[in-house]
């Protein structure tokens, strides 16, 4: 990979711009769609959690494109792509309840939740101390039972890890996401996209690398500076993040839909017809590959045959 990309070509026109558009729209037609049956009760959700699971993932996922859309218009979409992570996340885990026999499925999300707020509780003690704790409101006797909630939890999970065949099935961790990805058959999105996104949220010199780029006055890309702000590369993340935040709402819709036992068949015409335009213009924009040849100063082949060599093995002296 080039230390120091020069600055691709501007995006054509249809980027950033028309692609919010299209964020936009998409999202106002998918609420409207589904908005009858995200409104479940407490009996739902505790008779089912999946509906309690799919009913919270698809407004995450509507609040992540929400979000994207204003970092966009405020020039800071490119921060948005953290939101593709939990997305990508939702998606597999909701296909994933969706293939249990509901008895299984309700015993494992009720673990997992019991798990995760025992440890919230934990985690906070270990860190402010018990005195911290009491004026925050916790009694002492509400966080040693979290203590005995987190462990009753994790045997559980431990019990469901071997009924389940995880891999992992000798201890209480859930298992890993690119597992239960391909037991949804989405091992290639998680191979494309999840793992690619992991730059995004955790450190990584590879992300620091994408977001330099260079303008070389005369060649001399060896004393231009850094520029971590490239109009051109941060519009494309943008419409990265953008893209695929989408793109994966739309792929979660069907399997929550399924989690949530609603009965489309019912549904008005129009709505479905609105938000079926609503995807197409999406679609319209194409798919946003998760790197680009600039990064790796290929769109510079052209150029290079034009220079004298000397030129061109300094422009590119740099890659790997």
């Amino acid at each position: 990979m080039t230390t120091a990309p020069l600055d691709p070509p501007k995006r054509p026109a249809t980027g950033t711009e028309s692609l919010v558009g299209a964020a936009e729209e998409l999202v106002e037609k998918a609420l409207v769609f589904m908005r009858p049956y995200l409104d479940i009760t407490w009996r739902d959700g505790t008779d089912d959690p999946r509906k309690m699971a799919a009913a919270f993932c698809v407004n995450r996922q509507v609040d992540g494109i929400k979000a994207a859309i204003t970092l966009a218009r405020t020039g800071l979409g490119h921060v948005s792509a953290p939101f593709i992570r939990p997305a990508c996340e939702d998606f597999f885990w909701l296909s994933y309840l969706e293939m249990l026999d509901a008895q299984i499925a309700k015993r494992l999300v009720l673990a997992m939740a019991v798990r995760d707020g025992a440890r919230d509780v934990i985690a906070q003690q270990q860190y402010s101390g018990k005195k911290a704790m009491t004026r925050l409101g916790f009694p002492a006797k509400f966080v040693k039972y979290s203590f005995e909630r987190k462990m009753r939890s994790e045997a559980a999970l431990k019990e469901l890890s071997k009924v389940l065949g995880w891999p992992n099935a000798e201890d209480s961790a859930l298992p890993p996401t690119a597992w239960v990805a391909a037991q949804t058959g989405n091992s290639r999105l998680y191979d494309f996209l999840y793992s690619a996104t992991s730059r995004a949220v955790h450190f990584s010199v590879g992300e620091a690398a994408r977001r330099a780029w260079s303008h070389p006055q005369g060649g001399d890309l060896q004393n231009s500076a850094m520029d971590f702000n490239s109009v051109n590369h941060l519009n494309y993340r943008t419409d990265f993040s953008l893209y695929w935040c989408c793109h994966l709402l739309v792929l979660a819709l069907p399997t929550a839909i399924s989690c949530l036992e609603a009965d489309i068949d019912g549904t008005d015409t129009k709505l479905l017809e609105e938000y079926t335009e609503a995807i197409k213009k999406l679609a319209e924009h194409g798919s946003v590959p998760v790197t680009l040849p600039s990064e790796f100063n290929l769109h510079l082949k052209v150029a290079a045959q034009t220079t004298s060599p000397k030129k061109s093995r300094q422009m590119n002296q740099n890659e790997s």
